[in-house]
């Protein structure tokens, strides 16, 4: 009996552990304490691989639903009121359609980029900065994070995005902003563009005059005309505060040099410094120009056309090896800096290796 008992006090110490330990990641309190969690992480990270295809489905239907809408109803409304409104609003309404169209595709189709595995190392070699990841065990570049839903590092990543079914990272970034940038544009567009309809259908109940010379002119269309104009108007009102909050938080974070995952690290590590009496400066910080240059990819000679226009040129860099800001190194004169030779993480912490 007391050797039956010294087994399963194994057994179940051994299953504890294999949750919070391996060769790369040794046994730590925070890492115990979420073990009781993986399972439902794991839960969570499947459904929503799963479930991508289904997200982006779902873009796919309501953009084609806003699109076939202003058609319909909006557009013929402006051929009796002014051609000049009307030319415009198609010239703008198709420019905004284009890029949205554009960068939602290459965000979802585009590999956000992916750090060599092992049997690479001979051919690019080991970086004094790169780390082995403990989740799947492979290297891992600065600002390389594993992804628990897609089950790999994505270089420089930022979040896992399932409206586009596919990682923000280094090689999608750009396309998953400007896609936020003109959705929220489209979306406000669709607004000011639909308000007449929609406050006439909406406050008024008035059916709207339309032209008997339209083909898809039907006497009583005031029911469909409340079914689709209505939804329509408040959905865009919706995305246009939602979408254009969560763009304005990206454009902050860029303009700091940083990704969502990258602001919560440096706080940690601006509070470890502090304790340590030093002052900590994110070494992928630019300067706000330089990092929007960088970002949006305006070198050897791209101009705010490769913005304006859809644009498949690819990111500053391979997302491999970054080079350290000297804006830093300029702002931290005369301070007491986490910066030695030039090198940030002079004092880094290894519990922010993630």
């Amino acid at each position: 009996f007391p050797l039956r008992v010294t087994e399963m006090w194994m057994v179940l110490k051994t299953t504890v552990l294999s949750l919070t330990h391996n060769s790369a990641r040794p046994v730590t309190a925070a890492g115990f304490m979420k073990s009781p969690m993986i399972p439902l992480l794991w839960m969570f990270s499947r459904s929503v691989k799963m479930s991508g295809p289904l997200f982006v489905v779902g873009v796919v239907l309501l953009l084609s639903t806003v699109v076939l809408t202003v058609y319909v109803y909006i557009i013929p409304h402006y051929v009796e009121r002014s051609y000049v409104l009307l030319t415009l609003y198609l010239v703008v309404g198709h420019w905004l359609l284009i890029n949205i169209v554009f960068h939602y595709y290459k965000g979802v189709v585009t590999k956000p980029g992916a750090p060599p595995k092992m049997s690479d190392i001979h051919e690019r070699p080991l970086r004094r900065h790169w780390k082995i990841c403990y989740k799947c065990m492979q290297l891992k570049a600065p600002r390389t994070h594993h992804c628990s839903i897609c089950k790999r590092c994505v270089l420089n990543m930022d979040h896992h995005c399932p409206w586009i079914n596919n990682c923000v990272g280094h090689f999608t970034h750009r396309y998953f902003f400007l896609f936020c940038a003109y959705m929220t544009l489209g979306a406000c567009f669709v607004v000011w563009i639909n308000w007449n309809v929609f406050s006439e259908l909406f406050f008024k109940d008035k059916k709207i005059p339309r032209s008997t010379n339209n083909a898809l002119y039907v006497e009583d269309n005031n029911w469909l005309q409340r079914k689709l104009v209505i939804p329509v108007t408040l959905l865009c009102g919706a995305v246009t505060c939602a979408l254009g909050s969560l763009m304005l938080w990206h454009a902050y974070l860029i303009s700091l040099g940083q990704t969502s995952i990258e602001v919560h690290i440096n706080r940690q590590e601006e509070k470890y410094y502090r304790q340590k009496g030093f002052v900590y400066f994110n070494p992928h910080d630019y300067g706000i120009r330089k990092n929007w240059e960088l970002f949006l990819g305006l070198v050897n000679g791209r101009g705010w056309r490769h913005v304006l226009w859809p644009s498949s040129h690819r990111p500053v860099g391979n997302g491999l090896e970054w080079d350290m800001s000297s804006y830093v190194g300029e702002r931290s004169k005369g301070r007491h800096s986490s910066w030695s030779n030039g090198l940030p993480y002079a004092h880094k912490p290894p519990s922010t290796y993630i």
